[in-house]
């Protein structure tokens, strides 16, 4: 399976454990403390926080296509989830999930 696929990074939502019932596979993933996706804190960064945010969305985009040969072909800020510290301004783990729509690198079915 695709999550299996993608190992552990630092800016992907990782698998802790899978079990499958019938034809349905669940996952357990990566908790991002504050679990708020981009969508909802865009708003509120400030530049230099936006500009870590890229790069860690950079980050793990490189190991997926690099690393592991895939493509995120549904990369939008309701799939990136951001930890923003509230005690201080800057930002914490940054996560890409919801790898539904991904695929092998030269795949054509999308």
């Amino acid at each position: 399976h695709l999550m299996i696929k993608l190992g552990h990074h630092a800016n992907l939502v990782s698998v802790k454990a899978a079990f499958q019932v019938e034809d349905e596979t669940y996952f357990f993933q990566d908790l991002v403390p504050g679990g708020q996706t981009l969508k909802s804190t865009m708003s509120l960064l400030t530049t230099d926080q936006a500009t870590i945010v890229a790069y860690k969305i950079a980050k793990g985009l490189a190991y997926m296509h690099d690393t592991c040969n895939l493509c995120f072909w549904d990369l939008k800020p309701s799939n990136v989830l951001v930890e923003i510290l509230d005690m201080n301004p800057t930002v914490g783990a940054v996560k890409l999930s919801g790898f539904g729509c991904s695929g092998g690198i030269g795949c054509t079915w999308a």
